[in-house]
């Protein structure tokens, strides 16, 4: 960085290892930098956004996370957090149309189970809502197993 404070995707990389080590404001500084290089790269905006969600600021964090997501599809963590942005703004139809894609994709993601219980609950969809608990409550019981087993040997 000293010696070439310009070459290409150095800021991406600082602001991924800040990111990864909870430097906030260093992982937030370096990764606007590396948009400023290339505003559409997937994982940069998918740092920062998810950055932004950790600070509580979903209104910031949306297009960021939309960027991610259409840059990379298969992003199921993008889609994840994007669908956070969404609930916390109150567009319940859109974190359910995110979700139903990332739990088609990922059946077996307890935490997107449990998302699509809240958002659910709060179309009033009860049914639904018990149907997706009961499956968050099934895998949580399964890892906890799955844990006392490897302890045990």
């Amino acid at each position: 960085m000293k010696k070439q404070p310009d070459f290409a995707g150095i800021h991406f990389a600082l602001g991924e290892l800040y990111w990864k080590t909870l430097q906030n404001e260093d992982a937030e500084r370096e990764l606007r930098l590396a948009l400023r290089e290339d505003p559409n790269h997937p994982m940069a905006n998918y740092y920062l956004g998810e950055l932004m969600l950790r600070q509580q600021k979903p209104k910031e964090a949306l297009p960021l996370l939309q960027i991610s997501v259409a840059g990379d599809p298969s992003l199921l963590a993008g889609q994840y957090q994007l669908s956070k942005c969404y609930l916390a703004q109150g567009q319940l139809q859109e974190a359910l149309g995110v979700l139903l894609k990332v739990v088609e994709e990922l059946p077996e993601s307890k935490m997107t189970h449990y998302q699509l219980a809240q958002v659910y609950a709060r179309l009033r969809n009860s049914e639904k809502q018990k149907y997706h608990l009961a499956i968050f409550e099934k895998l949580t019981k399964e890892e906890k197993e799955k844990k006392v087993k490897r302890t045990e040997r």
